[in-house]
């Protein structure tokens, strides 16, 4: 058989399995309505995407890479949702796109990291940008622009992080709690806050005041 009779049979054979559609004289127009499935030109288009719906197809890999999430944490598979955990994440989830600024408190082991990884895999899936990072390297990017040879600013910095879709900064509490860090990371905040742009902080403290201080 050749390919374009095999392409032929396998038309034949797709025709045949589609449902029989009533006449027009007797077909309910209200019932078709309702089995109408409507879906966005950007669900859709991420849905044509193969890589979005392997978690370990190169280019998923690669943008979660490039979106600084730490590998150990993308290759999880088989995670135990149930609970508060789970229902954390679902949470976060739902709230994408609305503007949230969030913190995630409470010892180290606790899946903090991971749920926000979590999070951050599910916007890349809807195409949209996201930057993982910590408070100290954060700063020290900024610190990189003081150099005589850099020709980035201090602003630049501070809006390439300003612009993501999400923004996950971990480690809150391991840097100097000068004034000078108080205050980028209050640029870096409030810009986002005023953008409506989703913010995720991460601290291994043990209460909301402790991550305040």
């Amino acid at each position: 058989m050749t390919d374009l009779e095999q392409l032929n049979a396998d038309l034949l054979r797709r025709r045949a399995a589609q449902p029989k559609i009533k006449p027009a004289e007797t077909l309910d127009i209200e019932t078709a309505f309702t089995n109408i499935k409507v879906v966005s030109d950007d669900e859709a288009e991420r849905l044509r995407k193969p890589e979005f719906q392997d978690p370990r197809h190169p280019k998923f890999e690669s943008l979660c890479r490039a979106a600084g999430l730490p590998k150990r944490h993308t290759q999880k598979d088989g995670l135990d949702r149930s609970g508060k955990w789970g229902d954390t994440e679902a949470k976060l989830i739902k709230r994408l796109g609305t503007g949230y600024t969030c913190a995630l408190i409470g010892p180290s082991g606790r899946g903090k990291t991971q749920l926000a990884v979590n999070v951050g895999r599910e916007v890349i899936r809807a195409g949209r940008s996201v930057e993982f990072t910590t408070a100290s390297i954060f700063l020290m990017r900024i610190k990189e622009t003081f150099k005589p040879t850099n020709k980035r600013t201090e602003l630049q910095v501070i809006e390439e992080h300003a612009e993501r879709h999400l923004l996950i900064i971990d480690e809150e509490e391991k840097r100097k709690q000068g004034d000078w860090d108080g205050d980028q990371l209050y640029t870096l905040i409030n810009e986002r806050y005023n953008g409506m742009l989703d913010t995720i902080l991460i601290g291994n403290v043990g209460t909301p005041n402790e991550l305040q201080e």
